[in-house]
């Protein structure tokens, strides 16, 4: 499956992408983090208090402090598009599979920069109107740091 065909995929710090689901599928996006949570990290206390009644964002948000690039891809009324959520901190693997992705003339947004909330979790967004591509989000997105802060805290 290609990854613009799933519903949700995880990108992990080494690079690997683990793709859940089809797009246009009934199913909701955090079941299938819900299931993965469950199966991957059944022991860990951050997820334990989690339920699949949180909202998607909330979801990325973990995921996020383990390290994964979730990406949600939706269609609605007929427009497709994907919202990705960076954690704090990118590897180099993980930007060479962004930038190797195709996804073709799909919008994307870049979610980053998370706070946590408890009930909510607030992020900076590029992308939100549905101006970018993924070539054109990336670009965006390290548009908003200086060469230094690239270098020093957003890529491992």
């Amino acid at each position: 499956m290609h990854i613009g065909e799933c519903k949700v995929a995880l990108i992990d710090d080494k690079g690997n992408i683990n793709m859940m689901g089809k797009v246009g599928d009934p199913t909701f996006h955090v079941d299938y983090l819900f299931e993965y949570f469950n199966e991957t990290y059944p022991s860990e206390p951050e997820l334990s208090l989690l339920t699949d009644e949180y909202r998607r964002d909330v979801y990325a948000y973990h995921f996020g402090n383990f390290g994964y690039i979730v990406f949600y891809n939706n269609v609605h009324e007929g427009l497709k598009y994907g919202m990705f959520y960076f954690p704090n901190n990118l590897s180099k693997e993980q930007i060479k599979v962004l930038e190797s992705l195709d996804l073709g003339d799909e919008t994307v947004a870049i979610c980053f920069d998370p706070t946590d909330f408890g009930s909510f979790v607030n992020y900076e967004i590029v992308g939100a109107n549905g101006e970018y591509n993924l070539s054109e989000a990336m670009n965006a997105y390290f548009e908003k740091f200086t060469f230094k802060e690239v270098n020093e805290r957003k890529i491992i």
